[in-house]
């Protein structure tokens, strides 16, 4: 072999070899440029998550087995929506996913919620300072809340209607808003020795409850009589507004219905003996009892499956609240989930 030829295959391996050298010195540039914290599509992590509860429910009411979400202590049903209150005063908005009602107003900070109401589309908060916020539907104008009336400091309690509100003051003077159909946002007046102490909005009345234990009814159907209390009662603890009718519930755990009668809604199923009711909730044309034992009872217009009490979902082993409205039911168990049944649900 000629010395040029072999000058020609030395000189074409080392012009090999600066390519490969090159390429080498590139790639390695190009790995340093790259931070340690930018995370590439097959290099993700999970982040830690101290909310150990899982739920069968997400936050539009569907079955998710994998979302995780906050214990609700509280629950309040709208007409097409239930609202859940979490022990860090945060309030969530169930099964439903229109953008007018779901979107709850933020607050400042140090400030939460410890209450809501839930309506026609629309929704009452209110906060540890007293203070009341609405969202959703205002064509009745039920979220424009009034200036506190004389001598009140804050609003302790809120009750929404279909499309009216109704408001507690700490010194137990009752407002109210929104559509006023037959008065129903006009309390009758109290004794000077006599205040309100619950209050309870429906379609078309609303109901109050004083600190003497007496029942006033305003709106329609304000010429009813109030029934007596049952046998062994001293008094009445709570009551409940619904479509036409009204539930009653006494200190020694017997409920009472009145008003509509049409759809069997009044009359309570019978419970075992030493059993007694803790809640009540009244619903358009039906009615939630809670027992002592954490047993739901639904009766009344079942239509839309709203009396079909759905079983308690894994991990809670009782009822501790419910709520009705419109042709829907609502639960809240031990561990904090909402479980919704009835209409569309």
């Amino acid at each position: 072999m000629s010395s040029r030829i072999i000058i020609s295959i030395s000189v074409a391996v080392v012009l090999i070899i600066i390519v490969i050298v090159t390429l080498v010195l590139t790639l390695l540039k190009k790995k340093k440029k790259n931070p340690s914290n930018v995370i590439s599509p097959n290099n993700e992590t999970e982040t830690s998550n101290t909310n150990t509860q899982t739920t069968k429910y997400n936050e539009t009411g569907t079955s998710n087995t994998t979302t995780q979400i906050t214990k609700y202590i509280e629950i309040s049903a709208g007409v097409n929506h239930v609202l859940g209150l979490t022990k860090t005063g945060q309030i969530s908005v169930l099964y439903n996913n229109d953008i007018e009602v779901t979107q709850v107003p933020s607050l400042p900070v140090g400030i939460k919620w410890i209450s809501m109401a839930g309506g026609n589309n629309f929704s009452l908060g209110l906060t540890n300072e007293g203070n009341i916020k609405g969202w959703g539907d205002n064509s009745n104008e039920q979220l424009i809340i009034p200036d506190l009336p004389k001598n009140a400091t804050k609003w302790i309690a809120i009750s929404a209607g279909i499309n009216h509100s109704l408001a507690l003051t700490d010194d137990g003077q009752i407002v109210g808003w929104g559509n006023n159909f037959n008065g129903k946002t006009d309390p009758p007046q109290l004794p000077a020795d006599e205040k309100w102490v619950t209050i309870s909005a429906g379609s078309s009345h609303s109901l109050g409850l004083t600190d003497k234990g007496n029942i006033k009814l305003w709106g329609s159907f304000v010429n009813s009589i109030v029934p007596p209390l049952p046998i062994n009662a001293t008094k009445w603890i709570a009551i409940s507004a619904g479509g036409g009718h009204s539930l009653l519930l006494s200190d020694n755990g017997q409920i009472v219905g009145w008003g509509n009668r049409s759809y069997n809604q009044l009359i309570p199923p019978s419970i075992p003996t030493g059993t007694k009711w803790v809640a009540i909730s009244a619903g358009s044309s039906h009615s939630l009892g809670l027992t002592d034992d954490g047993q739901i009872k639904a009766w009344g217009n079942n239509e839309f499956g709203q009396n079909n009490i759905k079983g308690l979902p894994p991990g809670a082993t009782k009822w501790i609240a419910i709520s009705a409205s419109g042709s829907r039911s609502y639960g809240l168990t031990d561990d904090g989930q909402i479980v919704g049944w009835g209409f569309g649900l």
